[in-house]
């Protein structure tokens, strides 16, 4: 394992290159629908239900594809119940 200490300036700014390249590339690859997922999992996770690893991101993204049905339909105007 390298030090930073120990590398040239050039080798610093092609080692941060090749890592922003390297994250550009992964968000590329997360879409909407993955970011909508992402938010609902934190969600269920801070719930603590108690369910399975696939279980809970099976409902992650069913909460996704609501999410993304309601905007499609117009529906993230509509006014929330009241509780």
């Amino acid at each position: 394992m390298s030090d930073r200490a120990d590398k040239l300036p050039q080798e610093e700014e092609e080692e941060e290159h090749t890592l922003s390249r390297a994250w550009v590339e992964e968000s590329e690859r997360t879409s909407l629908r993955d970011q909508l997922a992402m938010a609902a999992l934190s969600g269920l996770l801070a719930a603590k239900l108690g369910y399975g690893d696939k279980v809970t991101a099976s409902v992650a993204y069913q909460h996704a594809d609501a999410m993304l049905a309601a905007r499609e339909e117009g529906n993230d105007e509509e006014e929330a119940p009241q509780a």
